[in-house]
This record gives C-alpha cells, structure tokens and sequence, in this order.
C-alpha cells in the first residue's frame, strides 16, 4: 500500500494493490495518474471507449503521470482512492470516450466500447477490477 500527495499537499491517494500489472513498463504517450491504460506491445496507452483499437485487453489503472518514454506502473486489479474522483458510492464505472476516462455510464452510441472497470466503493474510492470488453452494436 502506497500513499503520494495530488496537487494539494493536503490530499492523500491511497492505492492498494490487489495484483501488480505490469512494472516499469514504458508509456507510448503522456499518461495522466488514475487514467485508464492498455497494453500496445511494447509500450502503454491510454484507452478509449470509442475506439476498439484503444479498448482492449490487458486493461490497467496508471499509477503516476508520465510523459511519452518514461516507464510507468500500472495495475489490473487494485482498491484506488483520488480525492479528485467525485463517483457515486455503489455505481458501476466504465472505461469513457476519451483517453483515459473513468465514466459512472456505459457508453451508448454504435461502435463504442462497453468496458466495465469496477464499482464506486465511496465517491473518491474505486475497486478497479476490468471485465471483458463488448462492442455496442448498431
């Protein structure tokens, strides 16, 4: 169980580790702390409900913010708390149209990417836990 200060120096992030992803592994682009990643090979990216290509397995939460080349770590399971984070206790969180997002709604429109990642254990607390992707259809 790690702590690092966000921002504020007042605020504390807690990230218990359930299972270890993937350490030092390089980011293929920027990638922000809590943002949602896959693995590209070689390197990370951020993941994207609306592109397929962004979408898919092995799908992981980053630890720290990076830039492109930096190695990074990231988990596939893990109890994650950013005081950022304003979810609904209870809800389900999905992987969101964007980089990286984090949404308490499954994507909608044609050719997005369901991905659920886990539940709203508090609003600043997430059990990331990442089922199996669906495609919407039409």
């Amino acid at each position: 169980m790690g702590f690092t200060g966000l921002g504020d120096p007042l605020q504390i992030t807690r990230i218990e580790v359930m299972e270890l992803a993937y350490n030092n592994v390089q980011a293929g682009e920027a990638v922000n702390a809590y943002q949602v990643v896959f693995l590209d090979g070689a390197f990370w990216l951020r993941a994207d409900a609306s592109n397929s290509a962004r979408a898919r397995p092995p799908i992981a939460i980053a630890q720290d913010t990076v830039t492109s080349g930096q190695l990074m770590d990231a988990w596939m399971k893990a109890i994650v708390s950013n005081g950022a984070w304003s979810l609904a206790s209870g809800l389900r969180c999905f992987l969101g149209s964007g980089p990286g997002n984090i949404v308490t709604s499954a994507p909608t429109a044609s050719g997005n990417i369901s991905l659920l990642l886990g539940w709203a254990v508090t609003p600043q607390t997430l059990e990331f836990s990442p089922a199996q992707p669906v495609t919407i259809a039409a």
